[in-house]
């Protein structure tokens, strides 16, 4: 039962669902059937709004080309509006806006390019043309202000101002004499590390504006002209700085035609001119050229090395004239001058010239600093050479040190100071060997040489006794000063044993051949005789009185000239003399011993002259109080000249009396001079070391004129001091007024005259000459160039007036060689830019003195005012 009713109701549901589905097909029939007829109504409206939609798209195109005509007519228009208003900045000109006219050469580019990629336009080829024509009118004109800008700003730099940048160790004091050295490193050590301070040579101001245009040439294309504007500009900037400075241009040939003395000098000043131009002068353009080329390095160096290669050019030409030049010895120590301040610049000149473009420059530096070293060295061997061939005449007839080995020796010394710099010259530019070895080997082999020539002289003497004697003297004056330098480390304590036993060793020769035939006749085999009596007291048998007198009269008379006979003497008085002879032995004893001690003296005094220490000292110059000691000594000594040549004659070594006492006498003037030589250090101002130098030695001229010692000494000893005197007189000059006259006059004279209308001078209120000779001249800048002079003038005046030339005739002659220095300049000056001052106020203020009255003033000088 169950099972039927669920059949019943399953039936049932069967029977809805058909039902339902029957009514959702008849739906969807009627759907079908009203979507068909909205399809064709729809497809009946579409075909009715077809030509509406067409002229609605119609329209909405023609919109959009209008939108797009209208924006293409606003960009043509915008880059017409950019082309007028460029156009009118390029017309007005860069130089009261240079950064709008930079702008508007900006916006030219862009429409060129906006009308270069659209040529489709109509006129816009005319449109390119006239903006290209702008364009090359605007970097025409950017030319112009950049070379304007450029020279406006470029001026020479004046030595002052370059000075200025120094050390203080290395600046110009106030009396015109540097401070520093002149050499190299090995004299201030601190010259590598001092600060240097780098000349203005371009405002900053100016440089960010030069860079801007030369940044617009460079992107127009106009690189070469850039180039060429900044080369012909800057290279004579830095020519005409050198020039100030004192550079000169010299061939080689002119070198080879200079005395010693002159080229010495010059070599001196292109130290200091290197120095500075390096440190200083190059530097700083290098910096101005990297900084106006920022961006482009290049273009850096190349102008650079454009602008500078002329200058290093004649700095190294120089160099290179005395590195090729005929070498001799005296030449070494600037030869390693030249070569210490090369090594010293070698680091700022390979960083100042870098870049490919300085690679000439930098090698033509390298090449002088090798050939210096080369010249160096073989100058060493041209030395060496010369020592052992060296044939001079003078000939030593005491035995004493010769000439040539005390110049040898002072030689080796002097070689000591640049000690440092020899070792870095073998050490790069050597054989590989050790730097130390290297000096110690030529040190040796030129010690060895004056050891050979010396043994080759020893030769002209006829008494080989002499002979010993000399080489002795001469070795142990070389063993000594090795001992006492430091060639002693050098060299080491073997070279110095070994010198040391052959000066013993000419000693035991020296009294062997001196003394043995002498000791023998006086020994008790010599003296006896087969016919002889016999000495009282039978010391002596044998021995015959009248032999015993022949051989020890003789002998007393040999033994009084050396001090090292004593031994000898005391073992002759040991024989028994007869006691009839006692008052004559007694009376030659006396003799030989009063001559004896009389020879000694004279060694004492010049050892005394030469060391003397005196602390002493003569504050303004003049004679000092030892030399005229000295020199009234020598003259005292002539009185008894007759006394001294029998002195000489009989207990001397056979040789001529005159010519034993002429050495004798050129001995302790010599001594006199070295002594005054080294007083001469213990003055601050290098002017008055010359004048004390120059009075001294005029005061043993003139006493050795006036007296009998001329016809001892001979003229050619008179010439040869008389050219001492005048070359310290030179000196004196040179160091006190010539260096200080282009400071105080010759940069005034010689640089507003020549360049009356430089802008530096210039003033819009500066008043003219009458004349028209300095038109445009400040007024002020003159006022303070009188006011330095005045000062300069006052300053040394004041000084040099404290000074003392005790001589008439020399005072005079100083005195005239000062005023032809200084007042010839004065005048020029007065007389040209004179009348400008006086036309202001308060002129006496500046024009403090007339030419009169500065040589009024002169007439003042070397009168040894109070020193208070």
């Amino acid at each position: 039962m169950a099972v039927d009713s669920g059949m019943d109701l399953l039936s049932e549901r069967a029977v809805l669902m058909r039902e339902s589905l029957q009514k959702s097909q008849t739906i969807t029939d009627n759907v079908v059937s009203i979507l068909g007829s909205f399809d064709s109504r729809l497809s009946a409206l579409e075909s009715a709004m077809r030509p509406t939609q067409i002229r609605t798209h119609a329209i909405r195109k023609a919109h959009e080309n209008i939108d797009k005509t209208l924006k293409s007519a606003e960009v043509i228009l915008s880059q017409f509006d950019l082309l007028r208003q460029a156009e009118t900045k390029v017309l007005k000109g860069p130089h009261e806006d240079l950064e709008s006219y930079l702008e508007a050469i900006a916006q030219l580019r862009k429409v060129i390019r906006y009308f270069s990629s659209n040529k489709g336009f109509k006129n816009s080829d005319g449109v390119l043309n006239h903006a290209n024509s702008l364009l090359a009118k605007a970097q025409s004109k950017l030319e112009e202000e950049f070379k304007q800008l450029l020279v406006s700003y470029s001026k020479a730099v004046e030595p002052d101002r370059l000075f200025d940048g120094l050390p203080n160790s290395l600046r110009p004091s106030a009396d015109g004499e540097g401070n520093g050295k002149s050499h190299g490193g090995h004299h201030n050590d601190d010259s590598e590390t001092a600060a240097y301070t780098l000349p203005v040579l371009i405002p900053s101001r100016v440089l960010p504006l030069l860079h801007d245009l030369a940044q617009q040439m460079v992107q127009a294309g106009h690189q070469q002209m850039l180039l060429q504007i900044y080369r012909e500009t800057r290279t004579f900037v830095l020519e005409e700085s050198l020039r100030k400075l004192g550079v000169e241009k010299l061939s080689k040939e002119d070198v080879q035609r200079m005395q010693w003395e002159v080229l010495e000098a010059k070599i001196g000043n292109w130290i200091h001119f290197m120095r500075i131009a390096v440190k200083l002068l190059f530097a700083g353009e290098r910096q101005v050229c990297d900084q106006i080329f920022r961006g482009f390095d290049s273009l850096s160096d190349q102008c650079f090395a454009e602008v500078t290669v002329s200058s290093v050019s004649m700095l190294l030409s120089f160099g290179d004239a005395i590195a090729r030049s005929k070498r001799s010895p005296e030449k070494l120590f600037v030869l390693l001058d030249m070569y210490e301040i090369m090594r010293e610049l070698h680091t700022e000149i390979e960083t100042i010239f870098k870049g490919k473009a300085c690679l000439e420059i930098r090698n033509s530096a390298t090449g002088l600093t090798k050939r210096l070293a080369q010249t160096a060295q073989e100058t060493f061997g041209d030395f060496e050479e010369a020592v052992e061939k060296d044939a001079t005449k003078t000939a030593v007839l005491d035995g004493t040190v010769h000439p040539l080995t005390s110049y040898v020796i002072n030689y080796v010394k002097f070689l000591f100071d640049y000690q440092a710099t020899l070792k870095q010259l073998f050490s790069e530019f050597g054989n590989g060997d050790d730097s130390n070895s290297q000096l110690a080997s030529v040190t040796m082999r030129i010690m060895q040489a004056l050891q050979n020539n010396l043994e080759g002289k020893s030769k002209q003497y006829k008494d080989q006794a002499l002979t010993h004697l000399f080489l002795m003297n001469n070795i142990h004056y070389m063993v000594r000063s090795v001992r006492r330098s430091e060639a002693k480390d050098l060299l080491g304590d073997d070279w110095v044993q070994r010198h040391r036993r052959v000066v013993q060793q000419h000693a035991n020769l020296y009294k062997r051949t001196a003394w043995t035939k002498i000791l023998q006749t006086s020994s008790a085999q010599g003296l006896t005789s087969s016919g002889g009596g016999s000495v009282e007291g039978g010391n002596s048998s044998g021995v015959s009185r009248g032999l015993l007198k022949e051989s020890l009269f003789p002998v007393w008379f040999c033994l009084v000239s050396l001090i090292t006979l004593c031994a000898v003497f005391e073992c002759v008085c040991g024989v028994v003399i007869p006691c009839d002879a006692p008052l004559r032995n007694s009376a030659t004893g006396l003799t030989k011993r009063l001559a004896q001690t009389a020879q000694e003296t004279f060694g004492d005094f010049e050892e005394a002259v030469e060391k003397d220490a005196t602390k002493t000292a003569v504050l303004d110059g003049t004679v000092h109080p030892l030399t005229s000691y000295v020199i009234n000594y020598v003259k005292f000594l002539f009185d008894y000249q007759a006394t001294l040549k029998q002195l000489f004659s009989e207990f001397g070594n056979g040789d001529d009396s005159n010519s034993q006492l002429a050495s004798v006498t050129m001995r302790i003037m010599q001594a006199l001079q070295n002594n005054l030589e080294g007083k001469s250090n213990q003055y601050k101002d290098p002017a008055l070391t010359h004048l004390f130098l120059m009075n001294n030695i005029h005061y043993m001229v003139r006493s050795v004129r006036r007296s009998e010692a001329k016809d001892l000494l001979g003229d050619d000893w008179v010439q040869r001091h008389r050219r001492v005197v005048q070359q310290h007189a030179n000196l004196y000059k040179r160091t006190a007024w010539t260096k200080v006259r282009p400071i105080c006059l010759t940069l005034y004279t010689k640089n507003i005259t020549q360049t009356s209308s430089a802008q530096e001078l210039t003033s819009s209120g500066g008043g003219s000459v009458e004349g028209g000779n300095s038109s445009g001249v400040s007024r002020g800048l003159l006022k303070e160039r009188f006011k330095m002079f005045n000062m300069q003038f006052d300053e040394l005046h004041q000084r040099q007036s404290q000074w003392t030339v005790p001589d008439t005739e020399l005072r005079e002659s100083l005195r005239l060689a000062v005023a032809e220095v200084l007042l010839p300049a004065y005048r020029s000056f007065l007389k040209r830019f004179g009348p400008l001052v006086e036309s202001g106020k308060n002129s006496q203020r500046y024009i403090k003195y007339t030419a009169e009255d500065l040589k009024r003033l002169l007439g003042e000088l070397f009168e040894g005012k109070s020193m208070n």
